[in-house]
């Protein structure tokens, strides 16, 4: 999912959360505290015909949570490629016995002023949106 993101030009964003904390040791993580509970990352092409959002939602448990996309100068096309790779829990692995347990579903947004998604605990989003000009770029 993140191979689109090689040989691009990095984007600043902005991002407004929330934040967690964990008290207990998980693999070799060890406990956090105030960290933010979405991360993000965007860059476009050399031409700018395509921007690549990626984000991550790092709650363990509860409803989605919606996340509004403001495109700022970058002039979108009005649908967007979603791309969700998620699990049930953060435990979940796929095996060979369950080869289905860690699935990427493809799905289509649309563009109004902005673009809004609802991202499940765990999961990364890819958003590939192409601008509204790419035909002529």
């Amino acid at each position: 999912m993140t191979v689109m993101l090689a040989g691009r030009i990095s984007v600043g964003l902005g991002l407004s959360c929330g934040t967690i904390s964990t008290e207990t040791i998980f693999g070799g993580i060890r406990p956090v505290d105030g960290v933010p509970t979405l991360d993000a990352m965007a860059v476009v092409d050399d031409d700018a015909s395509e921007l690549v959002v990626i984000l991550i939602d790092r709650r363990s448990g509860g409803a989605p949570v919606e996340v509004t996309i403001d495109t700022g100068t970058f002039d979108p096309d009005a649908t967007a490629s979603v791309t969700t790779l998620s699990g049930e829990t953060m435990y979940v692995a796929n095996t060979h016995d369950r080869p289905d347990r860690v699935t990427s579903v493809e799905s289509t947004a649309t563009f109004d002023d902005d673009l809004t998604l609802d991202l499940n605990p765990y999961s990364m989003t890819r958003v590939v949106i192409p601008h509204a000009d790419r035909l002529s770029k």
